[in-house]
């Protein structure tokens, strides 16, 4: 070529040349920015709906209070700032047509409550908001006129407007406005102000015969309470993201010998050394880049058109989409970070595709025995940590097994080979020992990334596994408990509850802690606190918690009227449970005692430890009264699909705002940590297939020539067969020794024979051998002439 040509010029010819590989880099850009973006769009605008459906349900007020006490339900009557609403369960017809909803009274009509989708909110008293869903059904427009039916009390009422529930797409509710009258019972109370700077309701606080949460709090609690899919999705961006940079890598490697080829043409072109590689990476950087942009408004696009539909199949209503930018930029930045490694890897990997460990005769014929020494040291290490892990004391000592188990697997690969090479005679085996020499490194990386991962992964699941069988579980297994929740907010929750498919409810009471508080807890603790001398429910020893329940000392409710007092198993000796009776405001014990009592089915934990009935002996003897507040279990709360476990908590967090939620279908820290290790496993047989198949498909195209030679002087395809055969046992039979080293490290090490590691640990190994079997199909595979 004469003359100089301009670099645009070229960077077209080029693209116009390479036209494929820039399709491939643009669709994996494409592909990256669906992964990331797609599910954080979902993730952002269902969390968003959630949020902006609980603010709408407390009128965008910062604090929302409840409380069934007639002193501080007075207090809150002489509020001006504070706003009333009561919920509760009805009935609204139109015509012949009718239709069970949920009802939301207020007497202040600033309250806002809910959503506005048409009309406008109801500001008089005898107006009324309908939900789109019950609208529709009805066939209710604005303007008519409905009728409510709720608590034995009918009522019209004018439709000024629609509301919707972003966060459930069924929502069926009446809000409306009325008169202050005796049959105006609210369940809670709606504020700017933070309720504890009233002093009138301050020591109502303290008692907790009122409470109170922050907006915050209840976010953060529905953020927490979000479907699994939605929290599993907090993962998929980052993961993807690193996901598409190894491919990014991957492919850059891949092309690595051609991009050297493409970098020597420009610069016969006339392009400096750097301006050409400078030219190739824009070019490969510029296809990822618009890839991301197109995959980004793609997706973006697609789910804004489809809103309702992919709302509706979370059981949400949205009202717009987010866009997640915070996941964008990770996109760009990852094809930025992968971007700038692609030169180097494209520039220096060349290199190394012909470098092999070329010992001369003297040290190879030392290598062996040395490498065999190594292994044995390593070995010794990790059989010393082992027996340390016996110990009664915790030794650092035991720490040492992993290394110990590297030293041996980075030795393992050069032993194998040379056992593997005696298959094969003189000649032969000199070859073959060339051929294994290039497959040491990625060999013993995989064989080291398969015992950190898989290590990590069995040990994690074991601890994970033996925690949860040695804990008591808080609540019991697929219920969900309501603590300090208003009597006259569980009709309306049974309504919720009923609705949604649930059926057994169970309440008790929670007795007036004004004078004092009644704890419960085994006759053993109780002989020791008096033993020792215990003056106050806070200065008691560890060692008078003679039960493994999670709750040694616990509450004491009120069961109706006639039962028969139960108790949590592990509390009762004898068919006896100790009393505990101390200040509320010193904590100091007043009276002690006993009581007969039967172990109940689900008590304890979160539920209370002692159930006694409300006209028995105990409540009498220790003057125990209703305080107006329940603790309610939904014992068949698992039994709901996800969504309406979703709705239902949802429910609970506007019906009492201020009350302490457990959820036994919840994912719990054990889950979470089972599933940590199910990642790093998939992770790591992602990495040790990449770096095998990497580094083993750099041996084959180094050793071309020598392949294609045995061809042409008649090696049989049986021969090259055993020959690549025994070549891609290398790797295979380290990856084995790796995956044995994890299990007894795991097994003996940790005493845990009888404790699953679960069912993952071992897919890096999978991987491994699933990679050295396509090598080996690569390796056989007869290479043609001229071409790697």
């Amino acid at each position: 070529m004469s003359g100089r040509v301009s670099g645009a010029r070229l960077v077209v010819a080029y693209v116009r040349h390479r036209g494929v590989q820039v399709l491939v880099f643009a669709l994996l850009g494409f592909l990256l920015a669906a992964a990331v973006v797609g599910p954080a769009t979902v993730r952002a605008s269902a969390a968003a709906a959630a949020a902006e459906s609980l603010r709408a349900e407390l009128s965008q007020r910062t604090f929302a209070l409840q409380t069934n006490n007639p002193e501080v339900i007075d207090h809150l009557d002489g509020l001006p700032e504070v706003g009333p609403v009561q919920d509760g369960v009805g009935e609204v017809a139109s015509g012949d047509a009718s239709a069970p909803v949920a009802v939301r009274t207020t007497t202040d009509p600033q309250l806002q409550l809910g959503v506005l989708s048409a009309g406008e909110h109801p500001d008089e008293p005898g107006e009324l908001s309908i939900s789109e869903p019950v609208a529709e059904a009805l066939g209710v427009a604005i303007g008519d006129t409905v009728s409510v039916r709720s608590d034995d009390d009918e009522a019209a009422g004018l439709v000024v407007g629609y509301v919707r529930d972003p966060a459930h797409v069924a929502d069926s509710t009446i809000i409306r406005v009325v008169h202050d009258s005796p049959s105006f019972h609210p369940t809670r109370w709606l504020s700017n102000a933070d309720f504890y700077t009233y002093p009138e309701l301050r020591l109502a606080l303290d008692r907790r015969s009122a409470t109170y949460q922050p907006v915050e709090w209840l976010l953060f609690g529905a953020e927490v309470n979000s479907p699994q899919l939605l929290r599993a999705l907090a993962y998929v961006p980052a993961g993807a993201g690193i996901l598409g940079g190894i491919l990014f890598l991957s492919l850059v490697a891949a092309l690595a010998r051609t991009w050297t080829s493409d970098a020597g043409t420009l610069v016969a072109a006339g392009l400096t050394p750097r301006s050409a590689w400078r030219h190739i990476l824009w070019t490969s950087l510029g296809s990822v880049l618009l890839g991301v942009i197109a995959g980004f408004w793609a997706v973006l696009a697609g789910i804004r058109l489809a809103r309702t539909e992919v709302s509706a199949w979370l059981g949400q209503s949205w009202g717009h989409v987010v866009t997640p930018w915070s996941q964008v930029a990770l996109v760009v930045g990852t094809v930025m970070l992968a971007a700038a490694l692609s030169v180097p890897v494209a520039r220096y990997l060349p290199r190394l595709w012909s470098w092999r460990p070329r010992p001369t005769r003297a040290r190879r014929r030392w290598l062996v025995p040395v490498a065999g020494a190594v292994a044995v040291a390593g070995a010794i290490v990790w059989l010393i940590a082992l027996r340390a892990s016996f110990a009664v004391v915790d030794d650092p000592t035991a720490r040492l097994a992993p290394i110990g188990a590297a030293v041996v697997l980075l030795s393992a690969p050069i032993i194998f080979g040379a056992l593997l090479g005696r298959a094969f005679p003189g000649a032969i085996r000199s070859l073959f020992s060339g051929f294994a020499r290039a497959m040491w490194v990625p060999a013993a990386v995989v064989a080291t990334l398969v015992l950190a991962t898989g290590l990590w992964s069995a040990q994690t699941t074991r601890d994970a596994n033996r925690g949860e069988s040695m804990s008591p579980l808080p609540v019991p297994a697929g219920s969900f408990v309501i603590s300090s929740m208003p009597d006259t907010a569980i009709p309306a929750l049974r309504g919720l509850y009923g609705d949604l498919g649930g059926h057994d409810v169970v309440a008790y009471e929670i007795p007036d802690a004004t004078d004092g508080n009644l704890r419960v807890s085994s006759p053993g603790t109780l002989r020791c606190m008096i033993d020792s001398g215990v003056t106050t429910i806070t200065e008691v020893p560890p060692r008078c918690y003679d039960s493994p329940v999670v709750a040694p000392i616990n509450t004491v409710l009120l069961g109706p009227p006639g039962s028969d007092p139960q108790a949590e198993g592990g509390l009762v000796a004898d068919d006896a449970v100790g009393l505990i009776w101390f200040s509320r405001d010193t904590g100091s014990i007043t009276r002690t005692g006993t009581t007969d009592a039967g172990p109940g089915a689900g008590l304890g934990g979160n539920l209370p430890g002692l159930v006694v009935p409300a006209d028995g002996s105990v409540a009498q003897e220790y003057n125990l009264e209703p305080s107006g507040m329940s603790e309610v279990m939904l014992t068949d709360f698992h039994r709901l699909s996800p969504e309406d476990r979703y709705a239902l908590r949802a429910g609970v967090l506007r019906l009492a705002p201020g009350a302490e939620l457990a959820d036994g279908t919840s994912r719990t820290g054990y889950d979470r940590m089972r599933t940590q290790a199910d990642v790093v496993s998939v992770v790591g047989a992602v990495a040790a297939g990449t770096v095998l198949l990497l580094g083993g498909g750099l041996a084959v195209l180094a050793q071309r020539l020598t392949r294609r030679t045995l061809v042409d002087v008649g090696f049989s395809p049986a021969r090259r067969a055993v020959l690549a055969l025994c070549w891609s046992l290398v790797p295979v039979l380290s990856a084995a020794l790796a995956l044995a080293l994890v299990f007894l490290t795991v097994s003996v090490g940790g005493r845990a024979l009888d404790v699953s590691f679960g069912e993952l640990w071992y897919l890096p190994g999978i991987a491994a051998v699933v990679a050295s079997g396509i090598l080996w199909f690569v390796f056989y595979r007869v290479p043609e002439r001229g071409r790697p």
